[in-house]
């Protein structure tokens, strides 16, 4: 999921099956946030659960919840409309949503939120979505999106199934395992190159697809074939078809290279992405503050 950049932008959900447009007439806001105390040897840790299944939260100390983390969310959280009509969150804007072929109809509430507490870690003055999931599967409460840890080092250890957050900076030089990375609507974008094309790609953790283009781009790359049906991609508002084709050459991510992998094409959306299907094999972790990303295979602890 995508959402907004400053004052205006743009919603993707593709973990959940698909893309959504927003505008958004609010502004996000820095936030500092640490727990009073956190039983873990690692003082440095605020945030360590398993990574592929929902979270423990509290949402003005008072309403309780099960959610999951997708990278690619943009807002830092999303609660579905009975959840939203219980807690009587104040609501300080409204937007309008697409799913880059179908509109949304109805305005989407932007709410205030004093505090948002997962497991042990407090994080206040935050700003969510009420939206209606469930047609795209997504039937806990909510969800949790990456401008929630903007303040910290967050991980997303695939291989040993943990999210950690931390306090600390990645740092600046001389590992190459660590990328630069740029925002598009509040979410996380590094290069990569595929055979000789370069282009940037959101590195969404709430896609099970691996490598995501553009069916476009399927003129640009070498295939070895031609584009095979796979089947069809569920949004909030549309289905989008999906299908595979292997790639004639290699994909360079950082210092991480793979041959002739097999790449996903939809005709829904015109940014590349990288998904769980690529990520499962790494650590992610993701410096907000520098806007650095190192990727390893294993833990990068």
């Amino acid at each position: 999921m995508r959402m907004f950049k400053q004052k205006y932008g743009v919603v993707w959900w593709l973990g959940v099956g698909g893309c959504l447009a927003l505008a958004v007439g609010c502004q996000s806001e820095p936030r500092n946030y640490w727990p009073e105390a956190i039983a873990t040897l690692d003082p440095t840790v605020i945030l360590d659960v398993p990574l592929n299944q929902p979270m423990n939260v509290t949402i003005n100390g008072a309403f309780h919840a099960r959610m999951g983390f997708d990278s690619g969310q943009s807002i830092a959280v999303m609660v579905n409309p009975t959840f939203a009509a219980e807690m009587k969150l104040p609501v300080v804007g409204h937007a309008s949503a697409s799913d880059g072929k179908t509109a949304h109809g109805a305005s989407i509430d932007v709410i205030q939120v004093d505090s948002i507490t997962v497991e042990n870690a407090v994080f206040p003055n935050v700003q969510g979505i009420v939206l209606d999931s469930t047609r795209s599967g997504i039937n806990q409460r909510g969800s949790l999106g990456f401008p929630l840890f903007e303040t910290c080092l967050l991980t997303l250890d695939f291989p040993h199934n943990r999210l950690i957050a931390r306090a600390g900076e990645l740092p600046s030089g001389g590992e190459p395992a660590i990328l630069p990375y740029t925002l598009e609507q509040n979410l996380p974008v590094i290069e990569m190159t595929i055979a000789d094309q370069r282009m940037s790609a959101l590195v969404d953790s709430g896609s099970d697809e691996g490598i995501v283009l553009p069916k476009a781009y399927a003129e640009r790359v070498p295939l070895n074939g031609p584009l095979r049906s796979a089947g069809h991609l569920e949004t909030l508002f549309n289905t989008m078809q999906l299908w595979k084709a292997d790639l004639k050459g290699e994909v360079h991510i950082g210092e991480i290279v793979l041959r002739n992998p097999t790449l996903t094409f939809t005709d829904g959306f015109d940014q590349p992405e990288i998904g769980k299907a690529f990520l499962k094999n790494y650590a992610v972790t993701f410096d907000q503050k520098n806007r650095r990303l190192r990727i390893t295979s294993g833990s990068s602890e």
